[in-house]
């Protein structure tokens, strides 16, 4: 017969002759030899001839006997009813022996099950015949059994071509990724290559979390062939174990999150994730009436409590903080180490980074704005706002006004609705809700319940606190959330409205207040002009959202939604990516502003360079550098300054379904060299995988495939050694990265005090970069930035370009200095240094055109880095004082 899951006949029939040894045992011959030896307990059983009381003696060791046995009875019966439900075997490492009892029974049942209704992934694709089953294949469960279980149930036709999916209910793009791709993890990489895209129903991919029956998904070209009448809702994760595979100790248990999509759904009780020294609760459970038929989050949203729009707002946020920390600070070791939870969350929370669903929600909120602003009706008040596939919709909270050009008024009056596309996406002016929380989900989108001033919004229920903590840092994530002052002190929310004056509006220069407390503690003038979320029932408030673990109820508008709950642990680790960056300082010894060089202090034909202030060569001793020297590649060299990072020197080729994920394994790795890297690390930051034992297999699986296409050094060492039994990795000396290279050339040139020596150190450390690292990167490798590599290297890169600038300004070889600058600039697009540099070197080779625009370019960068900022004053003051020379020179030389 046919194999069924990759069993054989042979197997299976060993599997239901051993189950039914094993039930007959058990359910059998364990009674029949409680009856031989004790007896019946309430009969007498042996030793019914002895005195009354050792036969009371001998009962009660009976009764105590029949009652074990039936306990144990109860206990197994459930064990093998769970394993069989799942579909498949698995027993963790060190189970009792009630588990390894019914892992056996419950083989045998599902193995008499196969006989009556065999599957079959043998016959050709498209054939005719039943649904066939598709195994995963994944390492053995050593965790809790439930987390072996597939992530999510999916469903699949066949795809329309090699290169696309049709989407059955009941998918997610986990499951999708699993079956296809065989990580359901790598679902960013299906994402990537269709968010935004406009499906054949007319709605719009926006959303990584919902995804629609009948849409066609491009997918990567990776992943093993499915047949194309395999049933994706066979998925199971079959156990095999890994020979060799190392051991995971209980201490370096730490990730984020360890659970998969499918366990919330079937839980009571929400299962706590993993989260450092705490535990975060997994609140999205299953589904909701009026919130969809049992969809579920994407793991990483469900562990960070958030949905996906709200985590595109804090991605954004996240790296604005992180860019304007190093545009701050401009060392070459920028010293912002984050704690390994927030490193943790960053990775999580760059897997939401650019979705369509925040671009399109700014866009709308801005864009009517500017379309009431003409309208003499321009008073209008929102209830609530839904993004979803279909577009942006606006709740009214009254009836039938008319729908300003571009929206379209829905039949009951209740609704503006703006389809995608309706509005540019430039985000200019102000926006019209300036105060908008995130609640919850359901099949139609996110929902958000927008405050004016005056308005007041209840959340009660257990969960309310979880709420507003998700809610509060999204608000101040937001393009607008300068206009918005969130506050939980009382006398702060009455001092910002003492200053604004007697208007009741907040004006164009002065924020909006957003109140977290009692209503109570505020002054009746003062309430009236800022917006309050209260945890306490209000009779005066607009909106009311009553919220459990479950589902969240919005009223007036009666909405169910899956909610977004986030724990106080996770709050305070988003609050440490979010944090603002304090204003940047003056440097000492730089000239007030306003003061400027005199212009006699050069000769009538002395180049402006003599004069041109701050553009000197920095020392680079004791930055960022590798352990030890790397002035040449190694036998694998590791390209991460490139659009597409790769191996070179390999001996074969890696495997294409295993390519992407071994190069960023031993990407990581390289970068921590001289450090053993735990398997763990591995799986939550490299993998970022959400089921433990699942990334074990995988993480087996691409560490072998890489092991075999790097090979040995000359002396036969493996450049890639097996992990330890301890669940350690490393790779070997003979394995380089072009970063650490980069930084040990500028580390030699910033010691060696000959002119040309440095320029040639220097050029070659800059010619390293190919182009923007990770420009084309789908998915993973968010590492990268989360654990500060990129802002390294792009300091020490920033500071090299900027000493060859200062060698070539002094040879004259201005394209040279151009040059350097603009391979740093591809590391680091919005380095002011680099700006300084580049108007430097303008006002050294006397172009004052260029000069102008590279002032111009620097402006652009901060405003688009920080809408609405402006250049440091360090900068401002330089381009004032290389002008005002450049100038001097030109009218010097016209003389």
């Amino acid at each position: 017969m046919a194999e069924r899951r990759g069993i054989p006949f042979s197997r299976r029939a060993l599997d239901v002759t051993g189950s039914i040894l094993t039930t007959l045992l058990v359910f059998g011959a364990t009674p029949a030899v409680l009856l031989s030896v004790v007896g019946d307990p309430l009969g007498g059983g042996m030793g019914h001839q002895w005195s009354h009381g050792v036969r009371l003696l001998l009962s009660a060791l009976a009764l105590v006997a029949w009652v074990a046995w039936a306990v144990c009875c109860t206990q197994l019966a459930r064990a093998v009813v769970e394993q069989v439900r799942r579909g498949h075997v698995g027993t963790p490492a060190g189970a009792v022996l009630t588990d390894r009892v019914a892992a056996r029974i419950a083989a045998g049942v599902l193995s008499l099950v196969a006989f009556g209704a065999p599957l079959t992934l043998s016959s050709g694709a498209g054939a005719a015949g039943p649904p066939r089953t598709l195994t995963v294949e994944r390492d053995a469960p050593t965790a809790s059994p439930a987390l072996a279980s597939a992530p999510s149930v999916a469903t699949g036709t066949p795809a329309t071509s090699p290169g696309s999916y049709v989407v059955r209910p009941g998918d997610s793009l986990w499951s999708i990724a699993a079956a296809l791709l065989g990580d359901g993890d790598d679902w960013p990489a299906i994402a990537a290559l269709n968010l935004g895209r406009t499906m054949a129903d007319g709605l719009r991919f926006v959303d990584p979390n919902t995804i629609l029956a009948g849409w066609t998904l491009l997918m990567p070209d990776q992943g093993p062939p499915v047949a194309r009448d395999t049933d994706l809702r066979a998925i199971r994760l079959a156990p095999r174990p890994a020979p060799g595979a190392p051991a995971e100790t209980d201490r370096e248990r730490r990730r984020l999150p360890v659970a998969s999509p499918a366990e919330a759904s079937r839980a009571d009780n929400p299962p706590a994730l993993l989260f450092g020294d705490e535990a975060l609760v997994l609140a999205h459970t299953g589904s909701l009436a009026g919130a969809g038929p049992g969809r579920r989050d994407l793991p990483e949203l469900a562990a960070l409590g958030v949905g996906a729009l709200a985590c595109a707002a804090l991605t954004r946020r996240a790296r604005r903080t992180r860019l304007l920390r190093q545009v701050a600070t401009e060392e070459p070791d920028p010293g912002f180490p984050l704690s390994p939870r927030a490193i943790d969350a960053s990775i999580q929370l760059a897997r939401g980074a650019g979705l369509p669903a925040l671009r399109a929600f700014e866009a709308a909120n801005y864009g009517l704005a500017a379309a009431l602003a003409g309208r003499s009706d321009s008073t209008v008040t929102v209830r609530a706002v839904c993004v979803g596939a279909a577009g942006v919709d606006f709740w009214l909270a009254e009836a039938g006004q008319p729908a300003p050009d571009g929206l379209t008024l829905s039949p009951d009056g209740r609704v503006w609705h703006a389809a995608h596309g309706t509005f540019s996406s430039v985000l200019a002016g102000r926006p019209l809700l300036s105060v908008v929380l995130p609640v919850g989900e359901d099949d139609r989108g996110t929902w958000l319940v927008p405050l004016g001033p005056g308005c007041t919004l209840s959340v009660l229920g257990e969960s309310a606190p979880a709420l507003w903590r998700a809610a509060r840092p999204v608000q101040e994530a937001w393009s607008w959330a300068d206009r918005v002052l969130v506050t939980e002190d009382a006398l702060v929310a009455s001092g910002e409205v003492l200053l604004r004056g007697n208007g009741d509006e907040p004006g164009a220069d002065t924020p909006q207040v957003l109140y977290f407390g009692d209503p109570a503690e505020l002054a009746d003038s003062v309430a009236r002009r800022v917006s309050m979320v209260t945890l306490t029932y209000a009779p005066s408030s607009d909106v009311t959202v009553l919220v459990d673990r479950r589902g969240a109820s919005i009223h007036p508008l009666g909405r169910t939604v899956r909610p977004h709950l986030m724990a106080d642990s996770t709050a305070r680790v988003i609050g440490e990516l979010i944090e603002p960056v304090p204003p940047l300082e003056t440097e000492p010894g730089i000239p007030p502003s306003g003061a400027s060089l005199p212009a006699d202090e050069h000769g009538p034909g002395e180049s402006a360079r003599s004069a041109a202030p701050g553009l000197r060569r920095r020392s680079l001793a004791g930055t960022y550098s590798p352990s030890h020297p790397v002035p040449e590649a190694g036998v694998v060299e590791v390209r991460l300054l490139t659009p597409t990072p790769r191996l070179e020197g390999l001996g074969t080729a890696l495997p294409p379904n295993r390519a992407r994920r071994a190069v960023e394994l031993v990407a990581y790795l390289a970068l921590h060299a001289g450090e053993e890297v735990t398997s763990d690390r591995l799986r939550t930051r490299v993998l970022g995988s959400s089921d433990a034992d699942a990334a074990s297999k995988t993480l087996f699986n691409i560490a072998t495939a890489a092991r075999r296409a790097m090979g040995s050094d000359a002396t036969g060492t493996p450049l890639f050694p097996p992990g330890t039994r301890t669940g350690h990795y490393r790779v070997a000396e003979g394995v380089t990265t072009d970063v650490h290279r980069a930084a040990s050339l500028a580390l030699a040139a910033s010691s060696t005090e000959d002119p040309d020596t440095a320029m040639g150190l220097l050029r070659t450390a800059l010619d390293l970069v190919e182009g923007e690292p990770m420009a084309n990167v789908l998915s993973g490798y968010t590492w990268w930035d989360a654990e500060g590599h990129g802002a390294r290297i792009a300091a020490v890169l920033v500071n090299a370009a900027g000493d060859l600038a200062a060698l070539a300004i002094d040879a004259e070889l201005f394209e040279l200095a151009q040059w350097g600058l603009a391979q740093a600039r591809l590391v680091d697009p919005y380095s002011e240094a680099i700006s300084r540099a580049a108007m430097q070197v303008a006002a050294a080779a006397g172009d004052a055109d260029r000069l102008r625009r590279e002032w111009g370019e620097c402006r652009r960068r901060m405003d688009e880095l920080d809408p609405g900022s402006a250049p440091s004053a360090r900068t401002e003051r330089l381009y004032g004082e290389l002008s005002q020379l450049v100038l001097v020179g030109a009218r010097t030389a016209d003389r």
